[in-house]
């Protein structure tokens, strides 16, 4: 009889015991399923920065590139200006000898 009392003592510390294990488990799989989840967020958050980020880079590029182009069309047309007025300039001088 005491024999089959410490059994079922036993058996049932044992189903106790992989109840606990289970809800264990349980628990870290979803403690895992959350830390994938923020990973995943956090990835998709680096990698919209990363497009954002790349996209505002290429307009500023082409801005840049923009007011480059400008100043070299001013400075192509002084440069011509100033060409002209320097021939007129020594021209003049040239017939006043």
């Amino acid at each position: 009889m005491k024999t089959q009392q410490l059994e079922i003592k036993l058996s049932d510390k044992m189903e106790e015991d992989i109840k606990k294990a289970r809800r264990k488990s349980t628990q870290a799989g979803d403690d895992l399923m959350c830390c994938v989840d923020l990973y995943n967020q956090a990835q998709s958050k680096r990698f919209e920065e990363m497009v954002t980020t790349t996209i505002w880079s290429g307009s500023k590029w082409s801005e840049r590139v923009e007011m480059i182009q400008q100043h070299l069309c001013q400075y192509t047309q002084l440069w011509h200006e100033t060409d002209l007025f320097n021939q007129r300039t020594v021209e003049s001088v040239d017939q006043l000898l």
